[in-house]
């Protein structure tokens, strides 16, 4: 079991069934265990599911950033062995390796380390030549992993900067439209260091939708936006001092570069599905690119859940998000226990709700919340009142209290996040 405290969340046979649908989806989106399974050198080849991805070269590199790299950077070392030449990862854990370096950076937010970390992929990738083969994990989180501001701009003025965006309430697509163009590793960057080696980039997409582009603001993937565009987001959001460059353009830099999609949430989602059938439930399939605000999404999953044959198993994924504007002094939660805390209001007596961060931390060590009628008892009997915490965004401490957190080994990719609701 990936759920380090299952057993203590497990207090009857729904929760039971509830939390092995939810470890059954951490499972499939391992990491390490997911390379080592669908990836195999054969002499000098590298064969992904049976295929041939790329076979011969000179120099073999491997370059990984994002939050699961160093996972990545352990299987692939093991699978490749000594035919890696040299290599770096830039995640927020890490730990010994043969011939890759592992470099720990901060998240969310950028700092000096991640710019040296970012200086370090590039360094290597400009290594690379016309008869070298590059292979990289992308991850979510790199974009602030991998932090290398363009221009004048200062490592500590990115932090401002995106932290102020955050408050201001724009969107993830638009921040990365406006990383990409503050930077000079993503929207492409990585590729024209690269450039002209081969690349193969294996990316684990923590974007509903999955567009290759945005996942850790695309390193090794052409930008279609443009730098106009970038300035019309800093001018919607009063960044009008911001100073932008173009993403790389030439398409000649992007013609030995392969971008695929190597893990996401239609894996983790399809493994819950199989496991709730198996325990008896009606699963079926919400969507996979859920968006809105975080407590309203609750209640609209339970909406959906009621219209369904029980014994029914509703399940999803996506990325809400919890609005801080005009909050002066948010407490500590993160948008799945949000979107669990907002279903509270509304629950049935027949109902459970969890929804869960992928790589188990939502904005927290919590992945998130189980959410039943014993979450109503307890929180009844300690006499806490869910609106309350909702309105200061202090979720965490509700449900610290009626011991609902759940917690989770942090081995997995983050595919974006994963909602199970139950009726029995």
């Amino acid at each position: 079991m990936l759920i380090k405290n299952f057993e203590a969340l497990a207090t009857n046979k729904n929760r039971h069934s509830a939390l092995t649908i939810v470890d059954a989806a951490y499972e499939s989106i391992l990491v390490y265990e997911q390379i080592k399974k669908r990836l195999v050198f054969k002499n000098k080849a590298l064969y992904r599911d049976g295929r041939m991805v790329f076979e011969d070269f000179k120099n073999l590199y491997f370059l990984g950033l994002g939050k699961g790299s160093y996972e990545a950077a352990r299987a692939f070392e093991e699978i490749a062995g000594d035919l890696i030449t040299e290599g770096a990862v830039i995640d927020i854990s890490g730990g010994p390796l043969k011939k890759i370096k592992s470099l720990i950076g901060t998240h969310p937010y950028p700092s000096e380390q991640n710019k040296a970390a970012a200086q370090e992929l590039l360094k290597i990738a400009d290594k690379a030549e016309k008869d070298d083969v590059i292979v990289a994990f992308i991850f979510g989180g790199g974009s602030a992993l991998a932090c290398f501001p363009s221009g004048n701009l200062m490592v500590i003025d990115l932090e401002s900067i995106f932290r102020e965006a955050t408050k201001r309430g724009m969107a993830i697509g638009e921040l990365n439209v406006i990383r990409r163009h503050l930077s000079q590793i993503h929207g492409g960057f990585l590729a024209q260091a690269a450039y002209p080696a081969w690349v193969y980039a294996f990316i684990v997409s923590d974007v509903p939708g999955n567009n290759l582009n945005i996942v850790s603001s695309g390193p090794t993937v052409f930008d279609p936006t443009t730098i106009y565009e970038a300035e019309q987001v800093a001018e919607k959001y009063h960044f009008a001092q911001l100073r932008f460059q173009e993403t790389p353009k030439d398409p000649k830099i992007f013609e030995k570069v392969h971008n695929e999609l190597f893990l996401s949430n239609i894996e983790a989602v399809l493994a819950m599905m199989n496991k709730a059938k198996e325990l008896g439930f009606n699963p079926s399939l919400w969507t996979l690119t859920k968006q809105g605000e975080a407590q309203f999404v609750g209640r609209e999953a339970l909406r959906v859940l009621r219209k369904l044959t029980t014994p029914a198993a509703l399940i999803g994924a996506g990325e809400t998000t919890v609005d801080l504007i005009n909050v002066f002094n948010p407490g500590k939660g993160g948008r799945n226990q949000e979107v669990g805390a907002g279903a509270l209001l509304d629950l049935q007596t027949d109902e459970l709700i969890i929804s869960f961060a992928s790589d188990a931390h939502d904005n927290t060590e919590a992945a998130g919340a189980v959410v039943d009628t014993e979450t109503v008892w307890k929180a009844h009997r300690k006499g806490l009142k869910a609106e309350e915490f909702l309105n200061n965004h202090d979720i965490f401490r509700f449900f610290e209290q009626t011991n609902d957190l759940i917690f989770v080994e942090p081995l997995t990719a983050n595919v974006s996040d994963l909602l199970l609701a139950l009726k029995f």
